[in-house]
Order: C-alpha cells, then structure tokens, then sequence
C-alpha cells in the first residue's frame, strides 16, 4: 500500500506514541502523521480478561521495551532477529490500549507490513491463553465490511483481492487455500464466495469515487481486514474508528464473555456449561463425515487427541498442551458437535478450538448446548 498524500505536519509515528495518553488523542493525531512508503496502518483487536501491556511486560520477551506509559495508553519498541546463516531483523514501534470499559484490547501500529507478519503478530501470538486474537465467522466479516460501504458513501467500496479456504471433495483434504484478485462489489463477492463453497480470511479493498460525485476524504483509501480481528490501511484511519472498531470490539469482548468461566465445577451440581456448534445442513451423517472430523481434532495445533468411542457416535478427549485445558467433544446428530468442557478450561484454548473446528471441518453457528 502507498500513502496518499503527506500530511502537512509530517509527525512521526515514534513521537506520536510517548506523546499520548489514550487512544482517543492518538486516534486525533493520525492525520498528521507521516507515513512513509511501503508503510501502513496496522491496528489488531485482541481479546483479554488481564492487561495487555501487563501481559507483554511479564512476558518478558527479548528485544521488547516499553517505552512510555501515559493515562491508559502504553507504547514498546520491538525487535525481532530470525535466522541463522541469514540474519533478519525487524524492528518498530506500537502502542495497545484497552477499548473502553470491555474485554477487548487495541494495537496500533505505524510499520512495514514485513514488520508486522514477521515480528509484531509472532509477538502477539506467544501471549496465548491470556490474550486471545478473535475470530470472525464469514457473516460478521460480511458484516464489518458493509458497514465501511455505508459510511463511506457516496465512495464505491470494490474487493481487489482475497485470501481464502475453499472445501474440496478429496480423500486426503477437505479445504485448499486459495488467493485470488477480482474487482466488485461486497454483496456479490460474499455471495459468490458462498456459492463457491469459499471461506475468506482476509479482504482488500479500496473506496473510489463514483462517476458525476464529489470524492470524499477517504476517496483512494486501501484498506486489508482479516477475520482475525485486525485491519491496514494507507489513510482514512478515521474510517476504522468510526466503522470498523467499534464492531470488531464488540465482537471479540463478547466473545470473552461467552468463553469464560466454563470449567467444570467439582463443587456445584450444576458444574456443566457445555457447547454445541450448530449447522445448517446434516454434516455428520455418515461414517465417513466423523472420520474426517476425527482428522481434524487430531490435528489441533499443540494439542492432544485421545478417541473413547468412534462409531457409531464420536467421543473423543482434546487436551490443550499449552495450557493444560481440556474439554470432550461428542457428535450425536447430524447437525451439531457438542464441546463439554473439563475441569480446567480457559476462554482461550475454548475459543482455539472452536475455530480450529470452523476453519478445517465448516463454520457453524456456537451457542450454549441444550441440556434439557
């Protein structure tokens, strides 16, 4: 992504990061700051019942710094080195404040996207279980794009590329990531995506000035939204403040929420809070629909699969190796996975493995389990 203009005060992004004290005042002073070419504007949502910059400062990871901390807004520097023969080194600066009184937490960054795929999102992945990055299903991401198109208006918003997994007829694979570049309009890209049996994980795209309309002030503006909760874009920053944050907030505090407090409690008779991820059309109907979900849990990353009963139902227990989280998940209709979590079971491995099951089985619908 390029910049499309270089504001008048040609700030710095360093500076502007000591120099505030709460999103608010950072937000206000992103127009005028300078963003170099081949640089962007990177904010990740993240979902988390403890501080985040407490998080990252007890973490204790080599090459981060915390460099200031003003109000409720802290600022680090990270560098991260990789590679033996090759050396690599990535370096910037980010600043993470909590969103307003909820669960959910900002990072906003001014760098190359290298810096951030390489360094910041490594960094934000070893925070695992306390903070959690989100999950959007593809009617939320639908969602969160579709509000960006009515705030931005009279602008046309027009998808240019995606990434994303399409379920395959395979013996060996259920899903294929695919990439692929294209030129419309939101509705008839998630609706041919649906058509296609595609799933995305991310969306580019630009708003662009509509023939015989005044361009707007985000007219030009590129912007990349990932169902992990984290949006680029080269300027109209104010854009995502006003459209996209307050929905990817909303969603990943909620999510918290609904994950938290699940354990099995060994003195309560009313210890269960199970799951059930439920679908639209019967996708276990036949033995070898559970041995392509066995598969998968078997695949769950840093985990341990171990099968009590395979057919003619699905019983297995999943335990997560990072965590020691563990939660038996039985199928018993057609159209439902049930998810009983044990006596330790934190919101995060809860959350992982719900998404592990969307991304390589199919995205249902999560909710509480009928009991009765």
């Amino acid at each position: 992504m390029k910049r499309r203009r270089k504001p008048l005060l040609d700030r710095r992004w360093p500076d502007l990061i000591r120099e505030a004290d709460s999103f608010a005042t950072l937000a206000a002073s992103l127009s005028d700051l300078l963003v170099e070419d081949g640089e962007v504007i990177h904010i990740a949502v993240l979902g988390s019942a403890v501080s985040v910059a407490a998080a990252l400062a007890d973490r204790g990871k080599s090459g981060l710094g915390q460099i200031s901390q003003r109000g409720g807004l802290s600022a680090f520097t990270y560098t991260r080195t990789v590679g033996k023969k090759r050396k690599r080194r990535y370096k910037g600066d980010f600043a993470v404040c909590r969103w307003e009184d909820s669960s959910a937490y900002v990072i906003v960054c001014c760098g190359t996207p290298t810096f951030i795929r390489n360094a910041l999102e490594p960094l934000i992945t070893s925070l695992y279980p306390q903070v959690v990055v989100p999950f959007l299903s593809q009617d939320e991401l639908h969602s969160v794009v579709r509000a960006v198109q009515r705030r931005a208006q009279p602008d046309a918003l027009r998808i240019h590329e995606y990434s994303a997994k399409r379920r395959i007829t395979s013996a060996r694979r259920r899903f294929e990531s695919v990439r692929d570049w294209t030129d419309v309009e939101p509705d008839a890209a998630f609706r041919e995506a649906k058509e296609r049996n595609v799933w995305f994980s991310s969306v580019r795209f630009q708003l662009l000035r509509r023939p015989g309309e005044e361009p707007s002030r985000w007219s030009g503006s590129r912007y990349r939204l990932s169902k992990y909760g984290a949006v680029s874009c080269d300027s109209g920053f104010e854009l995502v403040i006003a459209s996209v944050l307050p929905m990817l907030t909303a969603i990943t505090s909620e999510r918290v929420r609904f994950f938290s407090n699940r354990e099995r409690s060994s003195q309560s008779t009313d210890g269960l809070h199970p799951l059930e991820i439920r679908y639209d059309k019967p996708l276990l109907t036949s033995s070898p629909d559970l041995k392509r979900l066995l598969d998968v849990l078997r695949r769950f990353p840093h985990g341990t699969c171990t099968v009590l009963h395979a057919n003619p139902y699905l019983h297995v227990t999943l335990v997560d190796d990072i965590d020691l989280s563990a939660a038996d998940v039985w199928v018993l209709s057609e159209r439902g996975i049930l998810l009983v979590p044990q006596l330790r079971a934190s919101y995060g491995a809860l959350k992982r493995l719900v998404n592990h099951i969307f991304e390589n089985f199919g995205e249902g619908q999560i909710g509480e389990a009928k009991t009765h």
